[in-house]
């Protein structure tokens, strides 16, 4: 049997083995099994591939205490409605116990309707992968992606995940670094300078349309309308005032925030 063949009966097994428990049965593999970070499925890499990536994976992983994870399936649906529920099928249960909580970050692949999600598990897994981070992942493979180099795709994924892992034990969080006062006034006043101008343009367009050429008269009846001059006298008598309220009810906030992302490749 060959080692391509091997590698995909294990990754098989193990899912399958996640979902069991998953749904409830008490079997545990983790102390049987050895974890494995590429879990390709779907039998994208090459024996050689695969071997470089596995061991770059689990040098993030035993370096950051975050296990980096990158799975590609057949279909996602073998293992959940949606690419969120087969993410949280099966990252849980094939964690190593790395950190409090076992953390890690997941890259998920359904290759039946080229589906991919990027999701992140445990407190500080989530902490570290933010949604500017997320982003940073997707930029970083999706080319690769779409044009089906998957060896550099997962690279660059592993590369971006170092990246933000890095920043995270750092202390420094990967993530849009806040404008300063200074920038948000700036910015402000510039906007509203840009509007007023268009605004003004708008409003001198529109009374420069509507002027008419002047010409002197040379009669005076010239200046008076054709219908003749009319003079009326308006009065207007203040009487009451009528007034409605109704009280505006405060919208509630559920609070709730999810980490995970996904899209096409």
């Amino acid at each position: 049997m060959s080692k391509r063949m091997q590698r995909k009966i294990t990754s098989i097994t193990l899912l399958l083995l996640m979902l069991c428990m998953a749904f409830g049965m008490q079997t545990d593999v983790r102390a049987d099994s050895q974890d494995i970070f590429i879990n390709d499925v779907s039998e994208l890499l090459t024996d050689t591939e695969w071997q470089t990536l596995e061991e770059r994976a689990k040098e993030l992983t035993e370096l950051y205490q975050v296990a980096v994870y990158v799975v590609t399936l057949d279909d996602f649906r073998d293992y959940g409605s949606t690419m969120r529920d087969a993410a949280e099928n099966i990252c849980p249960d094939i964690l190593p116990g790395y950190g409090e909580g076992g953390d890690a970050i997941l890259l998920l692949l359904s290759m039946n309707e080229r589906d991919y999600w990027i999701d992140d598990f445990g407190e500080y897994g989530s902490e570290a992968l933010t949604d500017y981070g997320r982003e940073s992942l997707e930029s970083a493979m999706l080319e690769h992606l779409k044009s089906n180099d998957w060896y550099a795709g997962f690279a660059a994924f592993l590369d971006q995940s170092e990246v933000i892992l890095k920043a995270a034990a750092e202390g420094n969080v990967l993530d849009r670094e806040p404008l300063s006062l200074g920038t948000r006034i700036a910015r402000a006043y510039g906007i509203a300078l840009v509007v007023g101008l268009i605004a003004a343009f708008i409003i001198c367009s529109r009374m420069k349309a509507q002027m008419k050429s002047a010409r002197r008269a040379e009669a005076a009846e010239e200046y008076v309308a054709a219908s003749g001059v009319k003079i009326s006298v308006r009065e207007d008598r203040y009487i009451e005032t009528t007034r409605t309220q109704h009280k505006i009810e405060r919208s509630q906030s559920s609070g709730s925030t999810d980490s995970g992302g996904g899209g096409k490749f």
